[in-house]
């Protein structure tokens, strides 16, 4: 009797061991492409598998293939490789391919099409997986050194066929799920609504040190070679990543990403006076400047933007130590000697960058345990998902920060105040409601999100701008040049306090039943305020 075994990887790794047992016991093997090209250079012979040719005969061959590998039966659990029908006797299916590779390179270049041999290569898979009880189907080198222990005794085990081909299944759904949202989602017509099936492949990227407590265990998926501004990350130093250093480094580029996302270039937004005058609020294009935030627990410490890296990263340092400590640093600028000398003063856990100079690396190497993470590729995710016990809610990515201003008061803001508004509103966007951000030059001074209260939040922010103040105090004693909140607010004392200490401008959404109050303290105190009539709630 003739046993045949099916050998076609993309993943060749262990191949030669298993392929070397089951030439020396006596199997035919049958091969194709890079596969035989190794058995070939190792002597293990092999006859040529025409199924996976590129030729026009391919579908008659594959077709040919699939109906053998239906039929194919074993005699029992204690003779697992026997059949008198020797037509049949694919017994072994050892075939593996990257899905998500194979589908988001393809669908671009070919439209709507794919590839015919990655076709194939799913369509044999779902067919062993049919035929499981009888046809051994190996798609992960993981499991070889198991199978080869139970073909050697002859006793495979139904749990560990069924273990297989659930596993086989697990790389076709994802390779049905990437062929889906590829063309989807590069279609005009699928892009009109949320489609019935959240169909979006995740593929196991690497392991984390441990999960948002050391006594759990965490794995990073990605969506594929192109996923976004993960698949741009190369750790280039330091210890092994955590749930929370990973969380908070995607996190603090994703913001840098969005503040330069919303004022590249000329951009504008549609203002209107408090007289009804329409004109068009300019902002100030950012090229040259280097923006640096600081990150912990996904909320933000300190923002700053400024001509230098340096200058950028010490504004963007807490007046509180402790809330510096063991936070991550992320700069939109190339790191430099300068910089890491700065870096080195203070005790941060990693620092993601587009990339580090080699002075700079060879400062930062003298603390191990820092991690140097390099970020070469833009945040441009369009949706949000939280995840629910049992589902997931998604919503749009909704990237703008405002569509229109109105000013309700006789004070317009000054163009130095616009920029200000616009970069504190990046922050408070981002951070979890109700969010209240002031802003003095180009720097955070007083940040505070995640409160049930407004009253509360502008508290704290109040709080947090004078004792930044008192660590750096300036001649001409304002605490605050502009205050920047998420939702909508009212009259209050500590708005009041912070007008007192030099507040200029506030922007806000508007809609409040007591906006009038607001807007008539503003006018008798020279205050500019914007209402931007959208809400950018976050939690």
């Amino acid at each position: 009797m003739i046993k045949k075994a099916i050998l076609f990887c993309e993943n060749n790794e262990g191949i030669l061991d298993l392929a070397t047992y089951l030439e020396k016991s006596g199997w035919a093997l049958y091969s194709n492409g890079k596969t035989a090209e190794i058995l070939k250079e190792n002597g293990i012979s092999f006859k040529i598998e025409h199924a996976f040719d590129l030729a026009p005969r391919n579908i008659g061959d594959s077709g040919s293939l699939v109906q053998k590998i239906l039929r194919t039966k074993t005699s029992g659990i204690d003779t697992p490789f026997e059949n008198p029908d020797e037509e049949n006797n694919y017994f072994i299916v050892c075939v593996n391919f990257d899905p998500l590779e194979a589908t988001f390179e393809a669908i671009p270049k070919m439209g709507v099409g794919t590839p015919a041999l990655s076709s194939f290569r799913g369509t044999l898979i779902r067919n062993c997986c049919t035929n499981y009880s009888n046809v051994l189907i190996l798609t992960d080198p993981a499991d070889y050194k198991e199978a080869l222990i139970e073909i050697r005794t002859d006793s495979i085990q139904q749990t560990f066929r069924m273990y297989l081909a659930g596993k086989a299944l697990n790389v076709i759904s994802a390779y049905d799920s990437a062929n889906a949202s590829a063309i989807l989602f590069n279609n005009p017509f699928g892009m009109k609504s949320y489609l019935r099936y959240l169909t979006m492949p995740y593929k196991k990227a690497f392991e984390l040190k441990h999960g948002k407590n050391e006594n759990q265990k965490a794995v990073v998926y990605q969506l594929g070679s192109d996923g976004g501004s993960l698949a741009g990350f190369k750790k280039l130093q330091g210890k092994e990543l955590t749930h929370q250093i990973l969380s908070d480094t995607s996190f603090a580029w994703n913001q840098i990403c969005s503040l330069y996302d919303n004022l590249k270039g000329s951009s504008s937004v549609k203002s209107e006076t408090c007289d009804g005058y329409p004109y068009v609020t300019q902002f100030t294009p950012l090229t040259g400047t280097v923006y640096t935030m600081i990150v912990k627990y996904r909320l933000v410490v300190g923002a700053s933007l400024d001509t230098n890296v340096v200058g950028s990263f010490k504004n963007s340092l807490s007046y509180d130590d402790d809330s510096n400590n063991h936070s991550t640093i992320a700069c939109s600028a190339v790191i430099d000697k300068d910089a890491a000398s700065e870096i080195m003063k203070h005790n941060f856990v990693a620092v993601v960058a587009p990339g580090f100079t080699e002075e700079a690396k060879i400062i930062l190497s003298e603390r191990k345990e820092i991690r140097l993470i390099s970020a070469t590729r833009p945040a441009n995710s369009s949706f949000d998902a939280s995840v629910l016990d049992g589902g997931v809610i998604v919503q749009d990515n909704y990237k703008k920060l405002f569509d229109k201003w109105t000013i309700p008061t006789k004070e317009r803001p000054t163009q130095k105040q616009c920029d200000q508004l616009a970069f504190g509103l990046n922050i408070a966007k981002s951070a979890s409601s109700y969010a209240n951000v002031c802003v003095k030059g180009n720097s955070i001074v007083g940040l505070a999100s995640g409160y049930t209260s407004r009253f509360k939040s502008l508290g704290t922010v109040l709080f947090e701008s004078k004792q930044t103040f008192k660590m750096n105090p300036t001649e001409d004693n304002v605490v605050a040049d502009v205050l920047i909140s998420d939702s909508n607010i009212e009259l209050c004392d500590p708005i009041k306090e912070l007008i007192d200490k030099g507040l200029k401008a506030i922007l806000q959404t508007g809609g409040n039943e007591k906006d009038q109050e607001l807007i008539d303290y503003c006018n008798e105190h020279n205050v500019a305020m914007v209402f931007t009539g959208i809400t950018h709630t976050n939690y």
